[in-house]
């Protein structure tokens, strides 16, 4: 069974899904704290993992794409994070999981 919820993450609980997603999102944040809290947020509210999408490389921002690629080291040292795995590349940007529950 799936159920779908269409809100805003600071109105979403801690651990109120099993997964979250954002492709294409992070990429789009104009600052580093910016996608920096977005990460933070997608990781709070998940209970098992997160699959998002950053720059492979780092890029000069062009006015709506910004420089994304040091989110996956954010990510990956979050005390709620087992591991991050890559899942596929598409353009200039690759896919990842983050698997939570350390053990």
């Amino acid at each position: 069974d799936w159920s779908f919820a269409n809100r805003t993450i600071d109105q979403c609980d801690s651990g109120s899904f099993d997964y979250t997603s954002r492709i294409d999102v992070l990429i789009h944040q104009p600052t580093t704290m910016a996608a920096q809290a977005l990460a933070d947020d997608l990781v709070r509210v998940a209970r098992k993992g997160v699959i998002f999408s950053i720059h492979s490389q780092a890029i000069q921002g062009s006015g709506i794409s910004f420089d994304s690629s040091g989110i996956k080291d954010h990510i990956a040292k979050m005390s709620e994070v087992a591991a991050v795995r890559e899942i596929g590349t598409y353009r200039d940007t690759t896919l990842y999981f983050a698997e939570l529950g350390k053990a």
